[in-house]
């Protein structure tokens, strides 16, 4: 937990008022895919090194989604390139992965919907 710590708090500070949603993205970003891994087990949870260059995809990343953001209006628009940025990126994050968190990642995204009629 330190070391995630660490690692926004370097964010933080070389960031200015816009660089706040940059932070808040890539958080929610490492989070969302440290909980997937957690998931699986401890064992498989993202190292300093990992968190370093995850942040730094993730921060290309944001850039990206904010030039969407800025040059679409509609909403199909959006969604198309923002599939296409999800795309891109997907293969970048994995390479920063171990093999067993990459097999861990795509069990857990290949999980079958439960319906809520069952």
């Amino acid at each position: 937990m330190k070391h995630l710590f660490m690692v926004f708090f370097l964010f933080f500070i070389g960031f200015t008022m816009n660089g706040q949603k940059n932070i808040t993205f890539i958080n929610q970003q490492v989070e969302n895919l440290e909980i997937q891994l957690v998931k699986k087990g401890e064992h498989l949870k993202l190292t300093t090194l990992q968190l370093e260059e995850l942040s730094k995809i993730f921060n290309e990343k944001f850039e990206r989604v904010q030039t969407v953001l800025a040059k679409y209006s509609v909403k199909s628009e959006v969604s198309k390139e923002m599939t296409k940025i999800e795309d891109e990126f997907t293969p970048k994050v994995e390479s920063i992965l171990t093999f067993n968190q990459r097999l861990a990642l795509h069990n857990e995204r290949k999980k079958p919907v439960k319906s809520s009629l069952e």
